[in-house]
């Protein structure tokens, strides 16, 4: 005999305001003797959310002969209270326009023969590098913490504003120094009369010893080091490369750039103390 569970009558009595606001449904399940089968079907038949509420729990009662009463309890999240945290992440990565490839794997000409070597250039068309678009690994996440008024001053978040932009002179979050950007903050003040004040935070990686061309064409070849928000640009020469009916003009590189784009910031200023799930603003 399969499970079935009908709501009853009873059902659907719900809360509505500031204080514990839910809803619970009650139901009549039958046709098992174990408590998981009736729990399974039901996990089936209610929604994991009810009018933004979320499941809580539920109850099961045997009322005998496989027959049992089931109270299902939607409620909203607890308050936070001032001084908590709450964490989230997103390594979907980013894109950047390049026009450098890490290594040339094919060079191909009609009939079998070896194409030109660009050193890595990537699309050269005879008149500019067209480049390609990638996906850079990039770690964002956010930390929203709960902050009490005292600490919300004007002073405080004039400073926010001017840390927006800028990247870590420090350690930060298990980061380098130069690895995690600032994208800044939002807050509104909750009824509890504290902050809710959401940061926003990228992180990507320092980087050492970057080919930058062939390493067999010491002409064009070099290496750099580069911290994680530092802007890297190459600069080509004009080339003739083959004779004859093979001649052709192409680019290569002959130097590379390190950029420092965005200023340096004191995160300690932010008060969000030194380890995940600490606050220094609490």
């Amino acid at each position: 005999m399969s499970v079935t569970a009908v709501e009853i009558v009873e059902s659907r009595e719900a809360t509505y305001g500031v204080e514990n606001p839910g809803i619970v449904l009650r139901y009549m399940a039958e046709g098992a003797m174990d408590e998981q089968d009736i729990l399974a079907e039901i996990q089936l038949v209610t929604p994991d959310v009810w009018n933004s509420w979320p499941r809580k729990s539920i109850q099961v009662s045997h009322q005998g002969g496989g027959i049992w009463s089931v109270t299902v309890t939607y409620a909203a999240e607890a308050a936070k209270e001032t001084g908590e945290s709450e964490y989230s992440f997103d390594t979907t990565g980013g894109t950047q326009h390049i026009t450098q490839s890490l290594q040339t794997i094919l060079r191909r000409k009609p009939g079998g023969g070896t194409g030109n070597d660009f050193a890595g250039a990537i699309g050269w068309n005879g008149n500019s590098l067209e480049g390609c678009d990638i996906v850079v690994p990039v770690y964002e996440f956010t930390e929203k913490h709960f902050i009490d008024n005292d600490y919300v001053t004007k002073a405080y978040k004039v400073q926010l504003r001017d840390l927006t932009g800028k990247v870590n002179k420090a350690s930060f979050r298990g980061f380098e120094a130069g690895e995690v950007l600032f994208f800044g903050a939002q807050g509104q003040k909750r009824g509890q009369g504290d902050w809710e004040i959401s940061f926003r935070f990228a992180a990507q990686q320092n980087q050492t010893g970057l080919d930058i061309g062939n390493p067999d064409d010491a002409a064009h070849y070099m290496y750099v080091d580069k911290k994680g928000w530092e802007y890297l640009w190459v600069n080509y020469q004009e080339c003739i490369d083959g004779s004859g009916a093979n001649k052709m003009r192409l680019k290569k590189p002959i130097g590379a750039y390190v950029e420092k784009v965005y200023r340096d910031g004191d995160f300690s200023l932010l008060g969000l103390g030194g380890d995940e799930g600490s606050s220094g603003a609490s």
